[in-house]
């Protein structure tokens, strides 16, 4: 909330031929009047978005997901690398549960810092395990004669993201 200083106000106000509000009351009363508007408004929208929840008329939902110290923006069918080796064997379907955010074209879940687990759920298949390029590690030092190289290769875990679903309405 922006806040001004009473003197500031009154040079803004003559400044701008605008007259201040007389009384408390008037302050008060205009305050109810926005957030009895902004409930009606709020609760409109949220009947909207569970209208659409509810029947499936949504667009195609994608979801940002925190997995292993890093995000990934997913949708439906992606193939995500993620940067470890997980203990869940090939084939094997994972529900992700640090979920972000979740949107669709009409409509953003943003959570804080995580969405409910209840809410939302991110279903993945892990289709491979894989080894990234490999990086070479160079140590030199000058006039000992002294050179090594070591080769080194990330592990990769291969996830398909099956799917992306907003299992109840919002508000309950």
């Amino acid at each position: 909330m922006l806040r001004v200083l009473p003197s500031v106000a009154r040079s803004l106000a003559s400044s701008l031929s605008v007259r201040p509000l007389t009384s408390k009351a008037q302050a008060v009363t205009g305050e109810i009047v926005d957030q009895n508007r902004e409930s009606r408004v709020i609760k409109t929208v949220l009947g909207a978005v569970n209208d659409q929840i509810e029947k499936g008329t949504h667009s195609r939902l994608f979801a940002v997901i925190y997995l292993h110290g890093k995000q990934f923006k997913v949708t439906a069918e992606d193939i995500i690398a993620v940067n470890t080796v997980m203990p869940v064997g090939i084939g094997e379907t994972i529900r992700l549960n640090k979920i972000l955010l979740a949107a669709s074209t009409d409509f953003t879940l943003i959570g804080r810092p995580l969405l409910d687990q209840d809410l939302v759920r991110v279903y993945a298949t892990v289709i491979e395990r894989t080894l990234g390029h490999e990086y070479r590690i160079f140590k030199f030092r000058q006039r000992t004669r002294y050179q090594r190289s070591y080769f080194y290769r990330q592990n990769y875990t291969m996830l398909r993201i099956n799917g992306i679903e907003i299992a109840r309405p919002i508000d309950q």
